[in-house]
């Protein structure tokens, strides 16, 4: 990867927005965000809850880069993107989930395409990217995981605990594409403060086969995230506070 190539928030919306135009107009609005956002479910019920939860998280970001936008104001009014904004909102209604991808499709133009790519060039850097084989390998180690528990001999509440931070591993997989590595690391907070709630229970089972590979991926989620988000992080609040934190993390998962 070349040190120019822009990811942040609006590069990765624009790899989004721009599958759609491929999208045959008379294709259902479930199929398009179905197949845009690599939803896995032939169920249409499920698969509508999954993508209108994918909608928000995007929904999210639009916000986020139009006050990152609006904090540059002196350099770049917002006639140059505001529009694509909120056209790009419009797409992502979830009314519009029982019409047909033509009404999608109408608030995707060439002209915000080439918005969204300005943008990425215009905004910071957030991150490094994340190979793609190592998400799936870490995906691959959550279901073994998942699968292992079913004959887990670990106490009811101990395995609800696992079972949650797989949970949380998946989710921020799937939010990986919007939202970038920044899933990864919220979730391992959320898991860390779970973590230190259970301290005592964890610490009796400390040599559970399932605790020991629950570590093991919780430690993988934090180093693909600290190598992602470190020289941004590190740019923001400094080498000490940044790395303080990942003292206290490591200390939950070692």
């Amino acid at each position: 990867m070349e040190a120019s190539e822009p990811i942040n928030s609006a590069s990765r919306l624009h790899s989004i927005f721009v599958r759609i135009d491929g999208i045959a107009d008379n294709t259902p609005a479930l199929a398009l965000w179905r197949t845009v956002l690599e939803v896995k479910d032939d169920d249409d019920a499920r698969c509508a809850l999954t993508v209108a939860r994918r909608l928000d998280w995007i929904l999210k970001e639009l916000e986020a880069i139009r006050g990152a936008m609006a904090a540059r104001g002196s350099q770049f009014p917002e006639i140059l993107y505001d529009t694509s904004i909120t056209r790009a909102r419009n797409a992502c209604s979830v009314l519009l989930l029982t019409n047909t991808a033509q009404h999608v499709k109408q608030y995707v133009r060439p002209e915000d395409l080439k918005t969204f790519a300005f943008l990425a060039h215009v905004l910071p850097r957030d991150e490094a990217r994340i190979d793609v084989s190592e998400l799936l390998q870490l995906h691959e180690q959550v279901e073994t995981l998942s699968e292992q528990l079913k004959t887990s001999e670990l106490p009811d509440g101990l395995k609800a605990i696992v079972s949650h931070h797989l949970q949380l591993i998946r989710d921020a997989l799937d939010q990986y594409p919007v939202r970038g590595a920044k899933a990864l690391r919220q979730a391992l907070h959320a898991a860390v403060g779970e973590l230190a709630e259970a301290k005592t229970a964890v610490q009796e089972h400390r040599s559970a086969p399932e605790l020991s590979a629950l570590r093991r991926l919780w430690s993988q989620v934090h180093e693909l995230s600290d190598i992602a988000l470190r020289a941004q992080k590190i740019a923001q609040l400094g080498r000490a506070i940044w790395e303080e934190g990942n003292v206290l993390l490591l200390t939950y998962l070692t």
